[in-house]
């Protein structure tokens, strides 16, 4: 088991990686919020994503949710995504995506609910998905492979998918 975030970083960190290390990893956590309490920063208005570490290959970071805070169904532009849920309750849907000449729409294909310590993957492959905070405060753990720089979100009131920027609200513990 893996419990402290720096005892991870160098596990992700040794050697070449494949797809089922970088699996059996996040299955091995055991993090709690104390474990990761210097990368905590939560807002009101917005979930915050907070890296963690970053290098050419992957990068680790928090997100911070109060209750009801959402992000809009988007991809990951080929990479590999897992999510670690810290604490708290989130929900996570996957689409998949049609289009013709005029407009893109998202069919609903799963839905789940991730409690704490469990583990989801994602990637284009799979679909498009969306997550949720369902309780008062929830912390999840992101890791990608490899990085991503910019992703496709579907606009709901355009039918459209628009690209955005990839940004963190902290870096390494410090806000930005």
């Amino acid at each position: 088991m893996i419990s402290d975030i720096n005892d991870l970083i160098e596990k992700l960190l040794e050697g070449t990686k494949k797809f089922e290390d970088y699996e059996n990893i996040l299955h091995n956590l055991k993090l709690d919020r104390k474990d990761v309490e210097k990368y905590l920063y939560f807002k009101d208005n917005f979930y915050t994503r907070n890296l963690v570490y970053k290098n050419d290959n992957l990068e680790l970071m928090l997100l911070c949710w109060e209750k009801g805070q959402e992000t809009p169904i988007h991809n990951h532009q080929g990479s590999e995504g897992w999510v670690y849920v810290i604490s708290g309750e989130i929900e996570e849907k996957t689409y998949r995506v049609h289009s013709d000449a005029k407009r893109y729409d998202v069919e609903l294909i799963k839905t789940q609910k991730l409690p704490p310590k469990s583990v989801s993957h994602i990637n284009d492959d799979i679909g498009i998905h969306s997550l949720s905070n369902l309780g008062d405060q929830s912390i999840t753990l992101h890791l990608y492979v490899p990085i991503i720089k910019e992703c496709m979100y579907f606009d709901p009131t355009t039918f459209s998918l628009k690209s955005r920027t990839m940004s963190y609200f902290s870096s390494m513990g410090t806000v930005l």
